[in-house]
């Protein structure tokens, strides 16, 4: 759940995906959110004849229905501020397989809900991915590791009172 633009290094999520769906038929990726190199991305994956496991599916008003059935958050973003859709990931218990940069460093805690990865290190991405795929038992714990790591630091509950805190203080 990104837009498909420069920052958020759609090209480099189609080459992992591929070299992922290489080893494993069985995965599928999709992206969902516009931008300017959407029909590009479609277009790509047509080419490749990857239709069928990775999808660009543009923007949805629904998230809800595709962070319920996602197995897996990942992101292959250059740079982030404070990214609300790994948020939102978080709060359906997804884990999440992220980009190794600043705002990302603050939501992943490696081996607990989730893995940073560096954008080159696609050894790290295609372990972490078939480990969700293969081991249930892990990615039930990553799951739930997730989810409450969102309600300890993201809901609106504790947001409000952090809020609250902070103006108490000044």
């Amino acid at each position: 759940m990104a837009r498909v633009d420069d920052p958020k290094n759609p090209h480099t999520f189609v080459e992992f995906a591929k070299r992922i769906i290489t080893g494993n038929q069985n995965i599928q990726f999709i992206w969902a959110g516009d931008g300017k190199y959407l029909e590009q991305m479609r277009a790509k994956v047509k080419l490749l004849h990857l239709e069928s496991h990775i999808q660009f599916i543009g923007h949805i008003n629904d998230k809800d229905a595709l962070l319920c059935q996602a197995d897996l958050y990942f992101s292959t973003s250059y740079y982030e501020g404070l990214p609300f859709a790994v948020i939102e990931a978080m709060s359906y218990g997804v884990p999440l397989l992220l980009s190794n940069n600043f705002g990302h460093q603050d939501l992943v805690k490696n081996n607990i809900n989730g893995q940073l990865y560096n954008l080159n290190d696609f050894k790290t991405v295609s372990e972490f991915i078939n480990t969700i795929y293969y081991n249930e038992e892990k990615k039930a714990y990553l799951s739930t590791n997730s989810y409450k790591l969102f309600k300890e630091n993201f809901s609106i509950e504790m947001m409000l009172k952090n809020t609250e805190d902070l103006y108490l203080k000044a």
